[in-house]
C-alpha cells in the first residue's frame, strides 16, 4: 500500500499518465488534476491530505505559478511544492523558488524526467521535514529536558549541538550513524577536525576552520543557513552531507549552533548521472553533427541545441536570431511550408516529416542540412509545440555527387567495355559460326568410319572451344557473378567420351597415356550442366597434359548417394598426372586469377592462369568444392564435387551397350598404374574377372601356369619387353601353341595404317587409346562373340540435333517455297546458312548491308528474315523497326523476323523484341535452329489457313 500521497497538476494526460505509472512503483499514491484551478480546489478545499505536490507551469485557466502565489498566500500549511517545466526557463524557476517551490524539474530532461522526479519528491519532503525538525531542534535547545533529548534522539536526520568553539555537545543517534563515530569520539571534540581533518583526500572538499560556516555561526551567530558539502567518515569513505546550521542565542549573544545533518550522497550520484547524460548527449550529437531544436506554436518561442546553433554558424543568445525558418534559404521556404502542411494534415505526434533544404550562415557560407520534424497537438487537437533534428549533409551531399559522377563514369567505361566485347565476340563468334556450322554439315556427307570420327572431334573441340569464348569474352558475367548453370539431362559416359576426342589428341602427341573412367556404380543418367562439366574437365586435362612431360593422366568419376534423397547424390571428378608436381607453399594460390606456382612454369608451358580461377567459380556456382594435392615432381590430383540429380527412368547404360561378358576370364599385362585400376574396373563393370600382371616374367608365368585358363588377353605397354614393342611381340605370341586363336587386344597410342593391316593380318584387335569405356568392352565383347547392337546403330534416349520435317510442314513448304532474305554480312556465313536451308524449297536473296536489305524488303515481300544483329551503315535492329514500321504503313502481312547475333548478354534479347524481332539466335547457329524458325512460319501459316 502506498504511503506517500502526490498531487500532480498535469494537462497534458499522456505525461500525467506516465508520470503516474512511474511512480506507483516508486510507493506514491498519485492523484491528478487536470488544471490549476482544480488542483487549487482539492489543496484548499479537498479532504485529502498530500504529502507532496508537483505542478506544470503551463497549464489551461490557471497556471503554475498561480497557483503556488495563491497558496503561499493562504493561512493553511501545505506541503512542499515541485514545479515541473517544460522548458528550461531561469526566470520561471527564480520566481517559483520565490512564491514558495521546493525545488524545479525540466520535464525536457528527456525520459529522464519520470525517473529523477522521485528522487525530487523525496528530497522536498525530506527537506520540508529537516525544515520542521531544525524547528523543533531549535526548540529543544531552547527547553531542553527529558521530552524534547527523546525527540531530538529519535528523529531521522543527524542533529548535533555545538559550543561556540565548534565543539559538540550533543549528538543523536542519526548523527552517530551518519558520521561513523561513537558518542564519545564526538562529544566534547572539535567538529570541524573530525569532519574535515586527516580523512579527507582533498583539501577543496571543505574549509578552513576560519572559514568554515559551521564554526562562524556557532562563534558569531548570524542567520541560518543550508549547506552541501563533502566529508568523511570515521574510516574514510567520502560522502557528502545536507546541513541545516542554526545559530543559538542566549541573552542575545552568540551560544552555539544546532546542525542538522542528513546524507545526500545518493541524490548527487543521480544528478551527477543527469549532468553526465547531458554531457553524452551533446558530445554525440557533436560527434554525429545532429542539433535538435523546438518550436513554440502558440509563443513562437524557439530553442536549439548546442549543436543546432553550431550547425547554423551561431554561437551567440540564439533567441537573439530569429527562428530557424529565416536561416533557411529563401527558395526552399516551400519545402518548408509543404513539410509543415503534411504534419498538420496527419495530426499524429507519431507523425514524422523530413526534408534536404539549404541554410545560409552568418559568415555568407551556404550549407545543406536534412531536417526532421513532428508535430504534438496540444488541446483540441490544435498544433502546440513542433520539434525535430538538423544534421549538416553538405559533405555527404558532395560526396554522393562525386559518386553520381563516378558512376556515370564507371557506366560509359562499362558500356564502352560492353561494346568492345560484342565487337569481340562478333569478330570470334562469326568465324566459328562457320566452322561448328561446317562441322555439322559435313557429318551428314558420306564419310569412311576415320572421318566421321575426325569430323566428330573437329565439332566437339570447336563446341568446347566456343564454351571458352564464352567466358572469355564475356568477362562482365564474371565479376558481376552473373555466370549461370543449365539443368537438362545427360549421359556422364558420353561427357567422358568427348572429353577423350577433344584432349586424346593432344595426349597421343606428347605420347602421354590418357584415361578415362567411370565406376561400375556410379548412375550415368543425370541431370545438370554438362557444358559447364566439360569445361571444368577440359580445363584441368587440358593443364594435366600441359605440365606431364611423360606418364599418364587419368580421369576418374565417383559417386557418394545422398541416404536422404535417394534421387540425389555427390559426384567426384579427378584428374591426376604424373607431371611436375605443385609446391605445398602454392596450392592456396593457384585458384587465383593469372596466378602460377612457378614464374618459370609460364615461361615454359604458357598459359594465362585464369583457367582454374574459372573452374572454382563453376564449380561453386554448382554448390560445389575444388580441392588439389600434389607432390612435387611426381604429379598432382585436382578434385572436385558437385551435386547432380539421378534419372530414374532412364535404363542403365550398361545394359543397353555393354555385352555381358560373365564368366570370361581376362589376362590383363600393363606398366601403368592407372591402367592397372581403370582397365580391370571397366571389364569388371560388364561381368569379367581380369587377371592383372605388370611384368614380362609375370605375364609369361601367368599364361602358361598349369590350370590357369583365360578366354582374353589385354597387351597395354609401351615397351613392355626390353627392345620388342607390344605389337611385335603380340606377333610372336600369336605363335606360339595355344595362342593361335587366343582372342588378343594390343591398345596403342596413334597406330599408323602399317601398323593397323599388320595387326589385321596377325589377327590380333588393335584399339587405340585413349581407352573409351564402351569401345573397349564392344571390342573384347565382339572377339568372345557377344557382341550387342554398335552405339552409332543405337542411339541413347534424350535430345538430338536433327530436325525432322513431318508431312503437314512438308507440304506447306513444298507449297509456298517460302520467300527467304539473309541479310548478313559474311560470306562464310550466308554459305553455311544457305546450306542449312536446302532441305527445303525456298528462294533465297542476300544482302550485305542493313541499308541493302531495307531497300530490298521495300521492293518486295519475304516469309523469313535472317538479319545479322552487327550491320554495316544500318544495325539488324534498326532494320527490324523499319521493316515492321513500313509493314504497318503499307498493310503488308507480317515477315517472320529471325536476328542473329554473337552476344550472349541478356540485353539482346530485350533488343531483339523491342524492335519487333520474332527471334533471336546466338551463333554459331546449327541447322536444327535454323530448320526449327522455318518450322514455325510453317506452322503459324497452316493454323493461319485452317
Amino acid at each position: 500500500m502506498a504511503d506517500k500521497r502526490l498531487l500532480y497538476m498535469e494537462d497534458d494526460p499522456d505525461m500525467a499518465t506516465l508520470v503516474k505509472h512511474r511512480l506507483s512503483k516508486q510507493g506514491y499514491d498519485v492523484a491528478i488534476a487536470e488544471n490549476g484551478r482544480v488542483g487549487l480546489d482539492m489543496l484548499l478545499n479537498g479532504t485529502s491530505d498530500f504529502d507532496v505536490v508537483a505542478i506544470d507551469v503551463e497549464m489551461p485557466e490557471l497556471d503554475g505559478l498561480s497557483v503556488v502565489r495563491t497558496l503561499s498566500e493562504s493561512a493553511r500549511e501545505l506541503p512542499p511544492v515541485i514545479m515541473v517545466s517544460g522548458v528550461s526557463d531561469l526566470s520561471v524557476a527564480v520566481e517559483a523558488m520565490r512564491l514558495g517551490a521546493s525545488d524545479y524539474v525540466v520535464k525536457d530532461a528527456g525520459h529522464s524526467c519520470p525517473e529523477l522526479l522521485p528522487s525530487i519528491l523525496d528530497r522536498a519532503m525530506e527537506r520540508a521535514d529537516l525544515v520542521r525538525q531544525k524547528r523543533r531542534a531549535e526548540e529543544a535547545f531552547q527547553w531542553l529536558n527529558a521530552e524534547t533529548v527523546s525527540i531530538v534522539q529519535s528523529a531521522g536526520e543527524g542533529i548535533i549541538g555545538l559550543d561556540q568553539e565548534c565543539r559538540a555537545r550533543y549528538a543523536n543517534d542519526a548523527a552517530l550513524r551518519i558520521t561513523g563515530y561513537r558518542r564519545e569520539e564526538i562529544l566534547g571534540n572539535d567538529l570541524h577536525m573530525l569532519l574535515h581533518g586527516s580523512h579527507d583526500p582533498d583539501p577543496d572538499h571543505g574549509h578552513s576552520r576560519e572559514e568554515c560556516p559551521a564554526c562562524r555561526m556557532a562563534k558569531e551567530g548570524g542567520k541560518m543557513r543550508v549547506l552541501e558539502n563533502q566529508f568523511a567518515r570515521r574510516d574514510g569513505e567520502i560522502y557528502s552531507l545536507e546541513m541545516t546550521v542554526t545559530p543559538l542565542e542566549k541573552e542575545g549573544k552568540p551560544h552555539g549552533a544546532v546542525l542538522v545533518m542528513r546524507d545526500v550522497t545518493d541524490r548527487l550520484k543521480v544528478l551527477e548521472d543527469l549532468r553526465n547524460s547531458r554531457h553524452r548527449l551533446a558530445v554525440a550529437q557533436r560527434i554525429a553533427h545532429i542539433g535538435n531544436w523546438e518550436h513554440e506554436m502558440t509563443t513562437g518561442k524557439e530553442w536549439w541545441s548546442l549543436e543546432t546553433a553550431c550547425i547554423l554558424g551561431i554561437t551567440k543568445d540564439t533567441d537573439k536570431h530569429g527562428p530557424l525558418k529565416n536561416r533557411i534559404h529563401p527558395d526552399d521556404h516551400p519545402l518548408i511550408s509543404k513539410m509543415l502542411e503534411r504534419l498538420k494534415r496527419d495530426n499524429d505526434e507519431n507523425s514524422v516529416q523530413e526534408m534536404d533544404c539549404r541554410i545560409s550562415r552568418p559568415d555568407g557560407e551556404t550549407r545543406i542540412i536534412h531536417l526532421r520534424a513532428r508535430l504534438s497537438p496540444g488541446e483540441g487537437g490544435r498544433p502546440k509545440r513542433l520539434s525535430g533534428t538538423a544534421q549538416d549533409i553538405t559533405e555527404r551531399k558532395q560526396m554522393e555527387d562525386q559518386l553520381k559522377q563516378a558512376k556515370r563514369e564507371a557506366e560509359s567505361a562499362n558500356r564502352a567495355k560492353s561494346e568492345f566485347l560484342a565487337t569481340m565476340s562478333h569478330e570470334i563468334r562469326t568465324p566459328m559460326h562457320a566452322i561448328i556450322g561446317m562441322a555439322e554439315l559435313l557429318s551428314e556427307t558420306r564419310l569412311t568410319g576415320d572421318q566421321a570420327r575426325y569430323v566428330d572431334i573437329f565439332r566437339h573441340s570447336g563446341e568446347t572451344l566456343l564454351d571458352l569464348i564464352n567466358d572469355i569474352l564475356d568477362l562482365s558475367k564474371v565479376e558481376a557473378d552473373q555466370l549461370e548453370v543449365d539443368r537438362v539431362r545427360f549421359d556422364l559416359d558420353e561427357l567422358l567420351d568427348s572429353i577423350t576426342d577433344i584432349m586424346g589428341l593432344r595426349a597421343v602427341e606428347k605420347d602421354i597415356l590418357l584415361l578415362t573412367h567411370i565406376g561400375h556404380d556410379v548412375p550415368t543418367f543425370v541431370w545438370g550442366d554438362p557444358s559447364r562439366l566439360r569445361q571444368i574437365l577440359v580445363n584441368l586435362v587440358g593443364n594435366a597434359i600441359k605440365f606431364t612431360d611423360q606418364g599418364e593422366v587419368s580421369v576418374r568419376v565417383g559417386f557418394t548417394p545422398n541416404d536422404l534423397t535417394p534421387t540425389e547424390g555427390h559426384f567426384r571428378f579427378s584428374v591426376t598426372d604424373t607431371g611436375i608436381g605443385i609446391p605445398n607453399s602454392k596450392l592456396e594460390s593457384i585458384f587465383q586469377a593469372f596466378t602460377h606456382a612457378d614464374s618459370m612454369v609460364t615461361r615454359r608451358y604458357g598459359g594465362t592462369g585464369l583457367g582454374l580461377t574459372i573452374c572454382q567459380r563453376l564449380v561453386e556456382l554448382m554448390d560445389g568444392s575444388i580441392a588439389a594435392k600434389s607432390v612435387p615432381g611426381q604429379g598432382s590430383t585436382f578434385q572436385f564435387e558437385v551435386p547432380l540429380d539421378i534419372d530414374e527412368g532412364a535404363s542403365p547404360r550398361e545394359q543397353d551397350l555393354l555385352p555381358d561378358l560373365a564368366e570370361i576370364r581376362v589376362l590383363l599385362q600393363t606398366d601403368s598404374q592407372a591402367s592397372r585400376k581403370i582397365l580391370p574396373d571397366m571389364l569388371v563393370g560388364a561381368g569379367a574377372t581380369v587377371v592383372v600382371v605388370e611384368s614380362h616374367d609375370a605375364f609369361v608365368e601367368k599364361a602358361t601356369a598349369p590350370g590357369e585358363i583365360f578366354d582374353a588377353i589385354v597387351l597395354d605397354s609401351a615397351e613392355p619387353f626390353p627392345g620388342m614393342a607390344t605389337l611385335a611381340y603380340a606377333r610372336r605370341l600369336r605363335a606360339r601353341p595355344g595362342f593361335e586363336e587366343m582372342p588378343m587386344i594390343v591398345l596403342d597410342i596413334g597406330p599408323t595404317r602399317k601398323e593397323r593391316k599388320i595387326a589385321k593380318q596377325s589377327n590380333l584387335k588393335l584399339h587405340e587409346k585413349p581407352v573409351k569405356r564402351v569401345e573397349f568392352v564392344q571390342s573384347l565383347g565382339k572377339l568372345l562373340g557377344r557382341f550387342v547392337t554398335p552405339v552409332e546403330q543405337k542411339p541413347l534416349p534424350g535430345p538430338t540435333s536433327r530436325v525432322v520435317l513431318d508431312n503437314a510442314h512438308t507440304r506447306v513448304l513444298e507449297e509456298m517455297e517460302p520467300d527467304i532474305l539473309l541479310a548478313l554480312d559474311s560470306d562464310d556465313g550466308a554459305f553455311l546458312l544457305s546450306n542449312h536451308l536446302r532441305p527445303i524449297a525456298h528462294t533465297l536473296d542476300r544482302a550485305e548491308s542493313g541499308k541493302s536489305a531495307l531497300s530490298m524488303c521495300r521492293r518486295e515481300s519475304y516469309d523469313l528474315i535472317f538479319i545479322e544483329a552487327r550491320l554495316p551503315r544500318m544495325d539488324g535492329y534498326e532494320v527490324a523497326r523499319e521493316i515492321r514500321e513500313m509493314e504497318r504503313r503499307e498493310n503488308r502481312e507480317a515477315s517472320r523476323i529471325i536476328i542473329l547475333t554473337a552476344s550472349i548478354i541478356p540485353e539482346e534479347r530485350r533488343r531483339c523484341f523491342e524492335s519487333g524481332g520474332d527471334a533471336l539466335l546466338v551463333k554459331p547457329v546449327k541447322k536444327a535452329a535454323i530448320l526449327e524458325q522455318v518450322m514455325c512460319w510453317a506452322r503459324a501459316l497452316r493454323d493461319k489457313d485452317e
